[in-house]
């Protein structure tokens, strides 16, 4: 006799339960961020640069156009603030004559008008006016290092001031000195790193690190789930970058420079170590027993800006400046006895040294 299979009675709520759970199931399937992607995008324009970030929702032809804009806007910054391209626009502004004002571009006017705020607030140790004073020296794009006769070097110092030059309304950037010559080195590529920050921003990205030359700024966290880690070099002459670290410092949010004689120097008829960085004061290389300075602040270019001056500052002066300072810190390196070195600490800094 065959069997009769009698099919079972349709069950509303059950079948709702079920329908409900397979929403439900299927919403926050569908809901959830997509993986966290690591990146990382380096090339070099005037000076080699590396940024790593992580991210939800770029893909890898998105990634290619955020490397396509970072170079477009480096090229941009090389191409109107490089002294060794003779038609950059900072290089038509020196070799102009009079003190007629001189239409610039916004990112210039940015720059020199950052430069000359923090010219003022060093007392004219660090300024934007010392490219004769460089180019005296032979540090700049004129020629081979050299010591300049006494006449030189007060040439160049009259012109070095922070009253040298003057940016008005408009973009407009005029000499009141004639002769004077400007020279944003010391600040533009800091400058640059926080302007790549930007356009990370921009992307949505919001863990990053960005460094230019050296120059650092970094906001999040890393890959690997924690403060992004800068190694802050042992300033040992000619070291290869990396090669041994004297500091790991954690940074967020803050941008990281240091100043140093130590890779970019030369040596006297007398045997004496000459330093690329020039006290205005003196119009001469800066003498001390530092090795290197490191800054952290708000931003990179000022952190740029001051790692120079407090080099130049030495450590006793400059430790004393940067106390009265507000989100400053810095931490000044100098030679010890030997091969040794030792370490002084801004009141601030110690707090985002790497603990062991």
């Amino acid at each position: 006799m065959p069997m009769i299979i009698q099919p079972r009675p349709f069950n509303l709520r059950k079948t709702l339960t079920v329908l409900a759970v397979l929403i439900v199931a299927m919403y926050f399937y569908y809901q959830r961020p997509p993986p966290l992607r690591f990146w990382k995008i380096s090339g070099e324009v005037w000076s080699a640069y590396s940024v790593k970030f992580t991210d939800h929702h770029m893909e890898q032809p998105d990634v290619v156009q955020l490397k396509a804009d970072i170079d477009a806007l480096l090229n941009k910054v090389n191409h109107l603030m490089s002294t060794y391209l003779p038609d950059s626009e900072i290089s038509r502004f020196n070799h102009s004559t009079g003190l007629d004002p001189i239409s610039i571009s916004p990112e210039f006017a940015e720059v020199m008008t950052r430069a000359l705020e923090i010219c003022e607030l060093t007392g004219g140790v660090f300024s934007p006016s010392l490219d004769r004073l460089i180019n005296a020296w032979g540090f700049g794009h004129q020629g081979a290092r050299r010591e300049p006769d006494a006449a030189a070097l007060a040439e160049a110092m009259n012109l070095a001031g922070c009253d040298s030059v003057e940016v008005l309304p408009g973009y407009l950037l005029r000499k009141t000195k004639p002769g004077a010559a400007v020279n944003v080195n010391a600040l533009v590529e800091g400058w640059s790193v926080d302007r790549v920050a930007d356009l990370l921003e921009t992307r949505g990205v919001t863990n990053y690190f960005v460094e230019i030359g050296g120059e650092v700024f970094a906001r999040g966290m890393s890959e690997k789930m924690r403060p992004w880690r800068v190694g802050i070099d042992r300033p040992v002459d000619n070291a290869a970058p990396g090669e041994n670290y004297d500091l790991i410092v954690e940074v967020d949010n803050l941008g990281l420079a240091t100043s140093g004689n130590y890779r970019k120097f030369t040596i006297a008829e007398n045997g004496e170590k000459v330093s690329h960085l020039l006290d205005p004061r003196t119009g001469r290389p800066a003498t001390s027993s530092l090795a290197s300075v490191t800054v952290l602040a708000q931003d990179t270019a000022t952190a740029d800006a001051l790692a120079t001056a407090l080099f130049v500052l030495g450590r006793e002066e400059g430790l004393s400046f940067v106390e009265k300072l507000t989100e400053v810190d810095a931490a000044f390196i100098e030679h010890a006895e030997g091969d040794s070195f030792t370490t002084t600490f801004s009141p601030g800094f110690e707090e985002h040294l790497l603990k062991d």
